[in-house]
């Protein structure tokens, strides 16, 4: 039988080192670090990584990874670089080659110039027209954790889903609700509909080449964000579960 891993870094020291209170207090001091950023680590994976229902951002990058999602489109990477105001607006970032100016790069989220690579003085037309450090700016989706726990949730949803539309409605009672019935009077409901042969005009003989349409619908009550719909409605993620040759589309009803 296997035997229990033995983490107890005092055992290390030997009964010659006992009275050693510089060996003793470097032991200690590792004993304390690896309590803090090992032990404890450990002690909470179940919380903060395994249950995708709590999981810290750390945990939502070890489940994008598992589940095969870019983690650059939850918005799980801040941008920490301050903004201003001035002739060159230095920390923006340019794209106008015409007229470049000084590479930057992050050290220590600090914008460092490289001096003397291109011109020093560039001639900047417009600058508000041009850069992207505003947060939000560039190709990321801001979610709220919450609504990643859940986008992520629905993806492991897609992979293992039939296809049934009464299999993902329980699934979508399940993740927003906990499996509590919904409040339609509040607007508290999210749930898919085959809306197949809505808008077409031979409803005997549709086209074999047509998919079938699901529909997801959210109540106005769920207070989910209009980023979290345009995440479910982008096919390239394969957030929203469906069949095999199946067209979705999510919107928030009034």
């Amino acid at each position: 039988m296997m035997q229990p891993f033995n983490g107890d870094l005092k055992q290390a020291l030997k009964w010659l080192q006992n009275k050693a209170p510089n060996i003793e207090s470097m032991i200690n001091q590792k004993v304390s670090w690896y309590d803090q950023h090992n032990v404890q680590f450990w002690n909470t994976w179940q919380t903060n990584v395994f249950d995708l229902r709590k999981a810290t951002a750390f945990g939502c990058f070890v489940w994008c990874i598992i589940l095969g999602v870019p983690s650059q489109i939850f918005g799980l990477y801040p941008s920490n670089r301050a903004w201003a105001y001035g002739n060159k607006r230095q920390n923006f970032v340019y794209k106008d080659v015409s007229n470049p100016i000084p590479t930057a790069i992050m050290i220590n989220e600090v914008a460092m110039v490289l001096e003397g690579e291109v011109d020093p003085e560039p001639q900047i037309d417009d600058p508000n027209l041009i850069g992207g450090n505003f947060y939000g700016g560039g190709f990321s989706t801001i979610l709220s954790l919450d609504e990643v726990r859940k986008a992520l949730r629905l993806r492991y949803v897609a992979l293992v889903s039939n296809g049934n539309v009464k299999f993902i409605n329980y699934m979508l009672n399940y993740i927003f609700n906990a499996g509590q019935p919904w409040d339609y009077s509040s607007g508290r409901y999210f749930y898919v509909a085959d809306c197949t042969f809505v808008g077409q005009t031979n409803e005997d003989n549709p086209p074999f080449d047509d998919p079938f349409l699901l529909e997801y619908r959210i109540g106005p009550g769920m207070n989910l964000s209009g980023q979290f719909i345009n995440v479910m409605n982008n096919d390239q993620y394969g957030i929203a579960p469906r069949s095999a040759g199946a067209r979705a589309v999510t919107k928030q009803e009034s």
